[in-house]
């Protein structure tokens, strides 16, 4: 079975309640359109859990999109602003509390 998923924004209860609705499968494929981030608490952690999980495909949303160039440019104040405009203040909070390994992981291919 392919679940498609999308627009997250950071309510892990949500997501987790979702998971053990579809009950997943090792054969099963969730794909999640992104937006992962902002808006809730657990962005962060949604995204780490989500990257552990084998049968899941994540695709940049324009949430994940704007936090990537304003954390690869931070020299550029437009990329700041555009983020922080999108209630990325909790994400980008947790972000920071990640450790260097932790941070540098989330640009790992």
């Amino acid at each position: 079975m392919h679940y498609v998923l999308s627009d997250i924004h950071g309510n892990k209860e949500a997501f987790d309640t979702i998971l053990s609705m579809i009950d997943m499968k090792p054969e099963d494929h969730l794909y999640i359109l992104g937006d992962v981030i902002d808006r809730g608490d657990y962005g962060i952690e949604l995204l780490q859990q989500i990257r552990t999980m084998e049968n899941c495909t994540l695709l940049l949303g324009n949430h994940e999109y704007m936090m990537v160039n304003a954390l690869r440019h931070p020299e550029n104040l437009h990329y700041k602003y555009v983020w922080r405009n999108n209630r990325s203040l909790i994400t980008f909070d947790k972000f920071f509390k990640l450790t260097e390994e932790g941070r540098r992981s989330f640009f790992a291919t």
